[in-house]
């Protein structure tokens, strides 16, 4: 594959558009110039998909000030299972026509429950079947869920059929592979978008900058400067190429807050023959996991 093949495996995240999101965040906002120079950007490069939510702020809204008729759409729906909903159908038709109409597109090419717990609650066979009528009705092509570890899905699976699943997976979080999810995956011909590939910018941070709250894995992060250092390539280069060699993943998200920031990801694409990391792995959930990190240091 040539780069612009494997730039079109890339997704453009979009929480920065609407919060001042990641622990490397030293920006804040992203501007709406910044916004429509990012899109104009990635769509030059084959970046055609893009992934929000309604829990980024306004960024639905600010992607629906541009022109979206060139890109395949992800959005996420909010928790359903914490409300007192009357009718799980028509609050599920609500919010996927106020998406609609924020982002100002006619469908979606895929939406995601950001809470995967929601189809274990009792609402589970409402929901299901409200994504089902949603995609019946063409106002979405595809639907799935976002998971923050295998479990959820391996807990999932012998209840609902999903077209697509979006899991964490980065240099340290390997668990993708190491539980065999994406094996299963690949069998049952389920997409895979993976996302957190730097982390929330943690794997692109020097030691002099990452907060004190991860000194406890110095020697982890010493494995992975070594590992970069061997390569002689950046922190960028091998979160971005690791995760672009992974088999079976259909999209890779990326977040960035700038222009020069998705210059940096385009300039350095080179998949082709990556190195094993499964050295890099690690099973430390207070590491690999930002929920668990203390609010300081996410």
């Amino acid at each position: 594959m040539t780069a612009p093949d494997f730039a079109n495996k890339l997704c453009l995240g979009t929480a920065q558009f609407g919060s001042a999101y990641g622990i490397s965040n030293e920006t804040g906002f992203v501007s709406d110039s910044t916004i429509h120079a990012i899109l104009s950007r990635c769509l030059e490069s084959n970046i055609t998909t893009l992934d929000t939510a309604l829990a980024y702020g306004d960024s639905q809204r600010r992607l629906g000030l541009t022109n979206l008729i060139n890109w395949n759409i992800i959005s996420k729906l909010p928790s359903i299972r914490s409300k007192n909903i009357d009718t799980i159908e028509s609050f599920v038709y609500e919010q996927v026509t106020s998406i609609l109409s924020d982002l100002r597109v006619s469908s979606l090419s895929t939406l995601l429950l950001h809470d995967v717990h929601d189809l274990m609650s009792h609402y589970g066979a409402d929901i299901y079947s409200a994504l089902q009528l949603l995609k019946k009705d063409k106002l979405i092509k595809s639907f799935g869920v976002s998971i923050y570890s295998p479990e959820d899905y391996f807990n999932l699976a012998p209840h609902y059929e999903l077209d697509v699943i979006q899991t964490p997976w980065n240099p340290f979080d390997q668990r993708l592979l190491t539980s065999g999810l994406l094996s299963v995956l690949a069998k049952q011909n389920i997409r895979v978008h993976i996302r957190s590939i730097f982390l929330q910018g943690l794997l692109l941070m020097s030691a002099a900058n990452r907060p004190a709250y991860f000194n406890k894995w110095n020697n982890h992060f010493q494995l992975w400067d070594n590992f970069c250092t061997q390569l002689s390539i950046s922190r960028l280069a091998a979160c971005l190429n690791a995760a672009l060699s992974v088999p079976h993943v259909e999209k890779v998200l990326i977040g960035v807050q700038n222009l020069d920031q998705l210059d940096d990801i385009l300039a350095v694409i080179d998949p082709n023959d990556f190195p094993s990391i499964q050295a890099l792995s690690s099973d430390e959930n207070n590491l690999i996991n930002p929920t668990f990190w203390p609010p300081s240091s996410r």
